[in-house]
């Protein structure tokens, strides 16, 4: 009794913390969110509003507008914002910030914002246009690339249905197309890495073709139940509906990721150049242990 009044009262504590701290309309007229994340030197990040997801075990992101106004249309990211007489500067746009604003169709990022996590426009499908700052110091979107690239690493931190990937580009970042409306994609061959879930709820795309200069993928690179994956060093494919990826754990407990394929195509698969990226089981419709 007491442990249940005790988690009732967890709940009740989470549901109270705020994602925000306050908000503001931005020079392109949007109602932005902001989180006051270093009072000495007046640093905010932008967030998503409402709840925060995180104190609130299964929330969910895209109700996190309800009640709020969803940023849409051309957005441009201010460097400094004022509430109740103090300047602050954006330095970050953090986790699940624009996640579903399905109307906004670009974004201008400032050189003031130098933190961008992922998983912050998952569902934004009419985003076609993603300018940085030539001032920045962390990201840019060279070549006009409509994308966010973190400059040391040359790793694409963040893509849209614009996107034309730059030669220059090593790594896809984990989730970096995540739930945007491409419908198809090229890589040029300076791109070594795609990340987990890069391509992951892209609802348009429905094939993609890897080249033999990518050396790795992570886990769960993209939907398996609508996109046909092909390599080109290879004519077997990881055909749509036909593959799931899922996580199997070893001795000591650590999770590791697995491509199953149907029963009696495990030894194909493992055989193939498919295996440089992926661990392989069959689906025989037996219980895995």
């Amino acid at each position: 009794m007491k442990r249940s009044i005790l988690i009732f009262v967890v709940l009740m504590l989470a549901v109270t913390v705020k994602a925000q701290d306050f908000w503001t309309k931005c020079e392109s007229g949007q109602t932005l969110y902001y989180k006051i994340i270093d009072k000495t030197n007046n640093y905010v990040a932008i967030v998503y509003p409402g709840y925060d997801f995180y104190a609130f075990p299964g929330y969910r992101p895209q109700y996190a507008w309800d009640g709020f106004t969803t940023p849409a249309g051309d957005v441009i990211i201010p460097q400094t914002v004022e509430n109740k007489g103090i300047t602050y500067t954006v330095v970050g746009i953090y986790r699940s910030a624009f996640n579903y604003c399905k109307e906004m169709t670009s974004i201008y990022i400032p050189s003031t914002v130098t933190k961008i996590d992922t998983y912050n426009f998952d569902g934004c499908i009419k985003l076609a246009e993603i300018r940085v700052s030539p001032e920045n110091p962390v990201f840019d979107s060279r070549d006009n690339c409509n994308a966010i690239i973190d400059t040391p690493k040359n790793e694409l931190v963040r893509g849209c249905n614009g996107t034309v990937i730059p030669n220059t580009v090593v790594t896809i970042a984990m989730q970096a197309f995540r739930g945007s409306g491409i419908k198809e994609i090229s890589f040029p061959s300076s791109v070594e890495f795609i990340g987990s879930s890069a391509f992951y709820n892209c609802k348009e795309l429905t094939a993609i073709t890897i080249p033999s200069t990518v050396i790795g993928m992570d886990n769960e690179p993209f939907d398996s139940d609508r996109v046909t994956a092909s390599l080109t060093t290879t004519p077997l494919k990881l055909e749509a509906g036909k593959y799931r990826f899922d996580y199997y754990y070893d001795e000591d407990g650590f999770a590791y990721g697995v491509c199953i394929v149907p029963c009696g195509m495990k030894d194909t698969y493992e055989n193939s150049d498919w295996s440089k990226f992926f661990n392989f089981d069959e689906d025989c419709n037996e219980k895995k242990e």
